[in-house]
C-alpha cells in the first residue's frame, strides 16, 4: 500500500487532475478501507474522464460496502452509459 500511495502522490502532485492516479488512489482508499475517500477520489476520476474505468469498480465496491446501494447502483448505470 505504501508504494502505491507514494505513486499516487507522484502523479498527483505532477498533475491533480490526472484522472487514472485519482482512480488508482480511490482503489487504495477502498483497500484501506477508508469508502468515503475512495468515493471522492472515484468520483473526481469519473468527473473528469467519464470511461475512467477503475473509478467506476472503485466507486460502486465503496458505495456497496458503505450500504449505499442507490449511490452505487447510479453509477454502475453511468458506467455501462460510458462504455457503450
Amino acid at each position: 500500500m505504501e508504494k502505491g500511495l507514494a505513486a499516487c502522490a507522484r502523479a498527483l502532485a505532477l498533475d491533480p487532475q490526472l484522472p487514472e492516479a485519482l482512480a488508482a488512489r480511490a482503489r487504495i482508499a477502498y483497500a484501506m478501507h477508508n469508502q468515503p475517500e475512495a468515493i471522492d477520489y472515484a468520483r473526481r476520476a469519473i468527473e473528469l474522464k467519464p470511461d475512467c474505468d477503475g473509478a467506476y469498480w472503485a466507486f460502486g465496491q465503496a458505495c456497496f460496502v458503505s450500504d449505499r446501494w442507490e449511490e452505487g447502483a447510479a453509477m454502475v448505470e453511468k458506467a455501462v452509459q460510458a462504455s457503450g
